[in-house]
């Protein structure tokens, strides 16, 4: 990886921030940002949306931005954000501070623990209160069951961590901590 020197030289910024998109007529899917420069912002995914489509992505520290596709391929993808200028100047400002925080890159992975208290109360923003039971946490999320279909996206508070349901799989939900924790308080006694 380059110098910060050589990447203002270049005009990217490697930034690697998970995110959750969505369109219209689309569900949700997941995108990691891998870099930002002044055509965009650019993605990795399994899902390549096509160029000239409108998305949402909320990116982790960031937000909900509102974009354009402007470039597709194989697992990556590009936006321009669609927004005021000012709106525009402050996600770049930040995206850089992000980038420069990064550097070096270290890829950090959160170990899933299975906790010692599996049991636990899913809010859904409806009222309902719905049991559930812990499979694994990490410090950005969490996997679990629940008597009911959740559809991706639905916000929810598990425990009292909020979170985002970000995927379905065989046997129960993946969800995203709307504020991921410290890693280094992730241990089997965690309470969320």
């Amino acid at each position: 990886m380059g110098t910060t020197m050589e990447r203002r030289a270049t005009g990217r910024y490697k930034v690697i921030l998970p995110a959750l998109c969505w369109g219209r007529g689309r569900g949700d899917f997941y995108a990691v940002t891998d870099n930002v420069s002044s055509e965009g912002i650019r993605f990795r995914s399994a899902t390549a949306p096509s160029v000239d489509e409108e998305l949402t992505c909320n990116i982790r520290h960031i937000g909900n931005l509102e974009g354009r596709v402007i470039q597709s391929a194989d697992r990556t993808f590009v936006i321009r954000v669609v927004a005021k200028k000012h709106v525009i100047d402050d996600v770049a400002r930040e995206l850089l501070l992000l980038s420069e925080q990064q550097v070096p890159l270290v890829t950090r992975v959160h170990p899933r623990i299975t906790p010692d208290a599996t049991e636990v109360e899913v809010a859904l923003f409806d009222g309902r209160i719905l049991p559930g039971k812990l499979l694994n946490v990490s410090a950005s999320g969490a996997a679990f069951t629940v008597d009911a279909p959740l559809e991706i996206g639905t916000p929810i508070v598990i425990g009292r961590t909020p979170a985002r349901i970000a995927r379905r799989f065989e046997t129960g939900l993946g969800a995203i901590f709307m504020t991921p924790f410290d890693p280094s308080v992730i241990d089997a006694r965690i309470r969320l």
